[in-house]
């Protein structure tokens, strides 16, 4: 297979690109097979695609995880992001409200797990 254009269902408001373009980190198939032959560059984010260049293997359903630069951007867009592992497993949820009554909960909440925990 050639180097392709490829069309990513990831915009803007996924991606934010204060500093750099996201970067191309992996892929896998559907079914969650590793795809370590997959490459491109975001050339363009659009507000419902992104635009790769240089694209090599890519195939419909694929699923590809990008790096962002600067995620404090996306931070307002999204009240929470899923933590996951290697495999994809979700093993926390990071929350984003930064009103001071919820960061005090939280401090205290960490402070309580964390004497718990001794």
């Amino acid at each position: 297979m050639s180097p392709i254009p490829g069309i990513v269902a990831a915009w803007k408001r996924d991606l934010p690109y204060d500093t750099e373009t996201p970067v191309l980190l992996s892929a896998s198939t559907a079914a969650g097979q590793d795809k370590s032959d997959v490459h491109g560059r975001v050339r363009a984010l659009y507000d419902h695609h992104t635009v790769l260049s240089d694209a090599w293997n890519p195939e419909v359903t694929d699923v590809v995880e990008f790096g962002i630069s600067h995620p404090c951007s996306a931070f307002d867009r999204w009240p929470e992001y899923l933590v996951t592992n290697d495999h994809g497993d979700v093993i926390d949820v990071w929350r984003t409200d930064f009103r001071r009554s919820s960061i005090d909960t939280m401090l205290n909440e960490s402070a309580r797990k964390a004497a718990h925990a001794r």
